[in-house]
């Protein structure tokens, strides 16, 4: 069995404002130390708290980028990364991109969003398609996009 961290990228009641990257670092490094497989994120373009307000997140892929460099096993990965959200070609080519950076430990959620109004967004249906092509065959393969 392997056990996971989802790491909070938005606007917290106790915090009054999203964590600043020096404490999602302390957390992703802690987290790997104490032995967890995985640090996930979520790609939302705006989150909603339990309250239902929509409040401020940070943007999961340079957040990615960053823990990529910094940790050394954990595997990393999107909750999820929503279709609508961005062209497929460069969505892929964010993933390749991030998969380099942390040799071989990103796991690519992809799927079609929490929100009703992504859902209305024209969703490329060859978004899949394309993503599995560029990641077809070994998973540390080191051709750019």
């Amino acid at each position: 069995m392997m056990i996971g961290v989802v790491i909070m990228l938005a606007e917290s009641e106790r915090l009054k404002r999203a964590p600043g990257f020096s404490e999602i670092r302390e957390i992703a490094l802690l987290s790997e130390a104490l032995g967890f497989d995985s640090i996930w994120l979520y790609d939302h373009l705006l989150y909603e708290d339990k309250k239902g307000r929509r409040v401020g997140i940070w943007e999961c892929w340079s957040i990615l980028s960053a823990l990529a460099a910094f940790t050394r096993r954990v595997e990393l990965g999107t909750l999820v990364a929503c279709n609508s959200f961005r062209n497929p070609a460069l969505q892929a080519k964010m993933a390749h991109t991030v998969n380099e950076i942390s040799a071989g430990r990103l796991v690519l959620g992809v799927g079609a969003g929490w929100d009703a109004t992504p859902a209305r967004w024209p969703l490329p249906t060859w978004s899949a398609w394309l993503t599995r092509i560029c990641w077809a065959g070994n998973k540390r393969r080191n051709a750019a996009i």
